[in-house]
C-alpha cells in the first residue's frame, strides 16, 4: 500500500505546476474534459491489459499514470466554482461541490466495497471507466454561460505550444505561485495548510481498513458499510452548509476541533456492536464540515484570476504533507494498535485548529494596527 500511495502522489507533485499553467491559461471546462477523458482511457487500457496478461506491474503503472491525471482534481473544482459562480454564491457552490464528491463516493467507493469480492478487480476497473465516460458526457452537455470565454481550450493550447513553451509555462507557474503567496500574506499561510482536513479524510482510510479487519474482525462488506455511513452523512453536510453564504476562520477552527475530538473518540470506543457506526456518524459530520469550511473560506478570499495557479500550488504542498501523514499513520499501524493512528490523526486536526487560530489572531492584530495608523 505504501508503494502504491507513493506512486500515485509523487508524480502528481511533479505534474501540478504544469497543470497550474493549464488552469491559468485554459477554459476550466476544457481542462476538466481533458483529464476526465484521460482517466477513462487509462482505466480501459489497464483493465484490457489485465484481462490478457495479469500483472502487478500494470497496477503500479496505472497508479503512476492515474496519479498524474488525478493531481489537478481539486484545483479544477476550485477554478470551476470560482469562475462559473457569482461572488455571493461561491460558498454555496463550494458546499455543493462536496455534495457531488460524496455522491461519487457513494456510487464508486461504497459500491466497490460491496462488489469487489463478487466481480473482481478487473471488472471494477471496467465499471469505473463506464462511470468516467458518463462524467465526460455530462461535462460535454453542461455549458456554463459565462466565466472564461476569453481563454483557449486545452487542445488549442497543446497545438500552439511547443515543448519549450510548456517548460516556460511550468517555471512561470512556480514563480507566479510564489509571487502570489507573498501578495496574499496570511491568506497564503492558510492556503498552504487548508487541505489538512481533506488529507485527514483520505489518510483515515488506511487505519479504517485495519480497524475493520483487526479490531472489528470483519471484511469488505463492513468496510463498505462504514464508508457508506460516512458518505451519506457527508452528503447531508454538503447540503446543509450550502445554505450558508460565507465562512470564517473561526468556523474553520471550531469545526477542526470537533474533528480532532471525534477522531480520538473513534480510537477509544469499543469496536463491537453499533459503537463504531455511531461514532462514524459524528466523525463524518465533523471532518466534512472542517473540509467544507476550509475550502469555502479559501475560495471567498482568493481572486478568480489567481485561483488556478494558487490552488495548484497549495495542492502540491498538500500532497507533500499527505505523504508524510500517510507514512506516519502506516508506521503507527505497523508498530502499535490501530487506535494510536486515530489518536495521531486527532492530534493533527487539533494542531490544524491551533494554526488557524494563530492566523486569525495575527490578522486581527494587523487590522487593529492598520486602523490605529489610519486614525492617527
Amino acid at each position: 500500500m505504501g508503494i502504491a500511495w507513493t506512486l500515485i502522489f509523487v508524480p502528481g507533485i511533479l505534474f501540478l505546476p504544469f497543470s497550474a499553467s493549464l488552469l491559468d491559461l485554459c477554459k476550466a471546462r476544457s481542462v476538466i474534459l481533458f483529464f476526465e477523458v484521460l482517466k477513462v482511457l487509462l482505466l480501459l487500457a489497464a483493465a484490457s491489459f489485465l484481462v490478457v496478461r495479469p500483472s502487478s506491474g500494470v497496477v503500479y503503472l496505472l497508479s503512476i499514470l492515474f496519479g498524474l491525471a488525478f493531481a489537478p482534481f481539486y484545483p479544477m473544482g476550485y477554478v470551476a466554482v470560482k469562475r462559473y459562480s457569482q461572488s455571493d454564491v461561491v460558498a454555496k457552490h463550494s458546499s455543493l461541490l462536496e455534495v457531488s464528491i460524496q455522491i461519487a463516493c457513494i456510487i464508486g467507493v461504497v459500491l466497490t466495497g460491496f462488489l469487489l469480492e463478487k466481480i473482481g478487480f478487473v471488472a471494477i476497473l471496467f465499471l469505473a471507466s463506464a462511470f468516467g465516460l458518463a462524467s465526460v458526457v455530462v461535462a460535454v452537455l453542461l455549458k456554463p454561460a459565462t466565466g472564461d470565454e476569453n481563454r483557449q481550450g486545452v487542445f488549442e493550447y497543446f497545438l500552439r505550444s511547443s515543448a519549450k513553451n510548456s517548460l516556460v509555462s511550468f517555471s512561470s507557474a512556480i514563480k507566479k505561485s510564489i509571487a502570489l503567496s507573498g501578495r496574499y500574506r496570511q491568506t497564503a499561510w492558510f492556503g498552504l495548510i487548508h487541505q489538512i482536513p481533506q488529507n485527514l479524510i483520505l489518510v483515515s482510510n488506511v487505519p479504517l481498513l485495519i480497524y475493520v479487519s483487526d479490531a472489528m474482525k470483519k471484511g469488505p462488506f463492513e468496510y463498505g458499510l462504514l464508508d457508506a455511513v460516512f458518505s451519506v452523512l457527508a452528503l447531508g453536510c454538503g447540503f446543509y452548509w450550502s445554505t450558508r453564504k460565507c465562512f470564517s476562520l473561526s468556523s474553520v477552527a471550531l469545526s477542526s476541533v470537533c474533528s480532532g475530538v471525534t477522531l480520538v473518540l473513534f480510537g477509544l470506543v469499543s469496536p463491537n456492536g453499533l459503537m463504531p457506526y455511531l461514532v462514524m456518524i459524528l466523525l463524518a459530520v465533523a471532518m466534512v464540515s472542517a473540509k467544507i469550511h476550509s475550502r469555502s473560506f479559501l475560495l471567498q478570499i482568493v481572486d478568480e484570476s489567481d485561483i488556478g495557479v494558487l490552488s495548484s500550488f497549495f495542492q502540491l504542498v498538500s500532497y507533500v504533507v499527505m505523504l508524510a501523514m500517510f507514512f506516519l499513520i502506516s508506521f503507527l499501524c505497523d508498530r502499535w494498535h490501530v487506535s494510536f493512528a486515530y489518536y495521531a490523526l486527532g492530534i493533527c486536526a487539533l494542531l490544524y485548529a491551533v494554526l488557524v487560530k494563530v492566523i486569525l489572531v495575527t490578522q486581527s492584530r494587523q487590522t487593529v494596527s492598520e486602523s490605529s495608523l489610519t486614525t492617527g
